[in-house]
């Protein structure tokens, strides 16, 4: 519940003590602040005006398991949604071939992406990864490039019906940059885009090439070889630049390359994504001891600005490391966001499993609570008012995209008489970071007398994402979470 208390005099008292405690014979500070102890005593009712009153409230925290963000807790893989959640999630995923955005060399058909944008709820977004190779899984025949790049790299070859292209000719890089530059001159910097990989090699994108036998000359009839690091690195290159103003991801298996990529002075920070969540390898996609610590470090630290996406290492072998052992991955690696989808049936797993899917749901990713909210009780047209603020952030996160938080004067939950945006970035609140902000602000001047309703929202400045939802247990209105009443005088 919503508690109100006077409070002014009471920090004057902690002031006091405070001084009073390591007081050496600062004679002048102790009698100031003596003497602002007595003007603080002019908060209670009868010794001055009412409109010199603030109040402070407490807010009392809700359950974290049903707060559903951007960037946070799990996101739709695939169309499919396997862990219950309170409310329609912010984003959803999906892998696609080249094969289905490029037919013939340059005649790009980015159709379905736009199908998938225009079905998108108001504030939802789409991320997606393009695939060269989908061994097993492959919806085109197992040939995943456009048909003209068979026809044209002379070291491709077929392995069990999939299509292995050569990563090192100089075609396939240069067509791996065109696409992208197509893609980025239509969609960098849409706010319907969450992110996207950075796949582009191996199999299934993942920067492995697992169970393709490159050794054996009667499958690679031509002497193809597995990528160079200098074709790793122009391959990471021709997919990041045209981005500059969407959230990329990189993949952690071939840890050069993400080095490679970390590296890349982009505007936004690469993040990056991990398909093995729950494995007991999953730790192998953050640390290589054969690597210079320095690389290790800058893998590690990398959630500090930006952030790990991963998915389920498929079916029951996400209970690897058991449920407990899931919300530590999320928490021992800052993860933001988890695919919901590569498992099993929800009623049947055990409850101690469904429980470990939930807390880890929780976990990841920020978790804002709104703790005090300080204001005055009286407000005045033009004048000046200070709002004060608490923030926790008890998540594995930060929040990494623009948000601002704004205070609204309500006449009625329909009805905004007045907006002020705060100086916080909520960006800066890391894992179990605390910030109080005092921001000053002033009223128009025709703003009506009368009883209104404070109200706090974090909001997207472009207008596009929706609200954060913020763990507490304050009525809200579109406009944000009711904090208390004020009088305009």
């Amino acid at each position: 519940m919503i508690s109100q208390r006077y409070f002014l005099l009471e920090k004057g008292l902690a002031a006091m003590h405070a001084a009073n405690s390591g007081f050496k014979g600062n004679l002048k500070t102790f009698v100031a602040l003596c003497g602002l102890l007595t003007a603080l005593s002019g908060c209670f009712p009868g010794k001055a005006a009412a409109s010199d009153r603030n109040l402070q409230v407490h807010l009392d925290p809700a359950d974290d398991n049903g707060v559903v963000n951007p960037l946070r807790g799990y996101y739709e893989w695939d169309h499919q949604n396997k862990v219950p959640q309170s409310k329609p999630l912010a984003e959803s995923y999906e892998r696609l071939s080249w094969a289905q955005l490029e037919e013939n060399e340059g005649e790009y058909d980015f159709s379905f992406i736009d199908k998938r944008l225009a079905a998108l709820s108001p504030g939802g977004r789409y991320a997606f990864g393009v695939m060269p190779l989908n061994t097993g899984y492959s919806k085109f025949n197992g040939v995943d490039v456009p048909a003209y790049l068979v026809r044209r790299l002379q070291k491709g070859f077929f392995f069990k019906s999939s299509y292995i292209p050569d990563w090192n000719d100089p075609y396939y890089i240069q067509r791996v940059e065109m696409l992208f530059k197509a893609l980025a001159k239509k969609y960098d910097g849409d706010p319907r885009i969450a992110w996207i990989d950075i796949r582009m090699y191996g199999n299934w994108g993942e920067w492995h090439l697992s169970g393709i036998p490159y050794t054996d000359p009667s499958v690679n009839t031509q002497g193809a070889l597995p990528a160079t690091p200098e074709t790793e690195n122009k391959l990471i290159d021709a997919q990041a630049k045209p981005f500059p103003h969407t959230q990329l991801l990189m993949m952690t298996d071939d840890k050069r390359a993400l080095v490679h990529a970390l590296r890349l002075n982009t505007p936004i920070p690469i993040g990056m994504r991990r398909d093995s969540w729950g494995s007991v390898h999953f730790a192998e996609g953050f640390v290589d001891s054969s690597m210079p610590q320095a690389d290790n470090d800058l893998i590690l630290n990398r959630w500090k600005i930006a952030p790990v996406i991963v998915e389920t290492y498929g079916g029951d072998k996400v209970f690897e490391v058991g449920p407990e052992g899931l919300v530590k991955q999320v928490r021992n690696y800052h993860v933001s966001a988890i695919g919901n989808g590569a498992l099993g049936k929800w009623e049947q797993f055990t409850p101690e499993q469904q429980q470990g899917l939930l807390q880890a749901g929780a976990a990841a990713g920020y978790n804002l609570q709104l703790r005090e909210v300080e204001y005055p009780e009286i407000m005045h047209p033009g004048g000046r008012v200070t709002i004060n603020t608490s923030w926790l952030n008890i998540g594995s996160a930060p929040p990494y995209e623009k948000w601002q938080v704004s205070f609204v004067l309500l006449k009625n939950p329909d009805t905004a008489a007045w907006t002020g945006i705060s100086g916080i970035n909520p960006k800066t609140l890391s894992p179990s970071a605390s910030l109080v902000q005092s921001d000053t602000l002033q009223l128009p001047p025709n703003i009506a007398p009368g009883a209104y309703s404070l109200a706090i929202a974090v909001v997207d400045p472009k207008h596009y994402r929706r609200p954060m939802s913020l763990p507490i247990k304050n009525a809200s209105t579109k406009y944000g979470y009711i904090i208390g009443a004020v009088q305009i005088k």
